[in-house]
């Protein structure tokens, strides 16, 4: 479970495949399984190409012409580019092999039915993951038949909140840890 950033690696965690090229296991982990029961999420960037597009532009140029980048701005709402860019070394998705790096390394470019149960949340206020990012995903997952369920949070940039969600969440997570036969 996570929110935000940690949100997005849950995700990872439960719907990259069991033998996801990541680089292999950590000495010492080789054949244990990287499965888990379950992801609780909330407010995660669930497409870093749609994030990075929605962004707002990054660059500086000089009065020379030269082209610098601006680091992250706390002021300015949805600013994922300089993240972006410094999670992937420069890499950015307006060309084909960035994009396809960016859609492996999104929740999104792992729909599919066969993951274990999963619980999404986003803030109906958020400024820094906007445009409702798990919604579309648990849309894309239920679509297929998988076990997703959604939260639409009063908030913003925050742990879930509002009337019912503590039930909801209850349910999820003693769902996910019932002890299965």
């Amino acid at each position: 479970m996570g929110g935000s950033a940690g949100g997005h690696l849950s995700l990872m965690v439960a719907m990259v495949p069991e033998k996801f090229d990541d680089g292999g296991p950590t000495p010492g982990l080789e054949g244990v399984s990287a499965s888990v029961c379950g992801a609780f999420s909330w407010i995660p960037p669930t497409d870093l190409v749609r994030f990075w597009k929605q962004g707002p532009s990054d660059e500086v140029i000089a009065a020379d012409g030269t082209k610098t980048f601006r680091h992250w701005n706390d002021n300015i709402p949805n600013d994922a580019r300089p993240h972006l860019r410094s999670l992937f070394h420069g890499v950015s998705p307006d060309a084909k092999e960035g994009e396809a790096l960016y859609a492996r390394m999104s929740p999104m470019g792992h729909v599919r039915k066969d993951i274990p149960p999963v619980m999404i949340c986003d803030g109906e206020h958020d400024p820094i993951v906007p445009g409702l990012q798990g919604k579309a995903l648990h849309e894309k997952l239920k679509a297929i038949g998988a076990d997703s369920t959604y939260w639409m949070s009063p908030n913003g940039h925050d742990f879930p909140a509002g009337d019912g969600f503590g039930e909801l969440a209850n349910r999820f997570l003693d769902m996910i840890f019932k002890p299965r036969p």
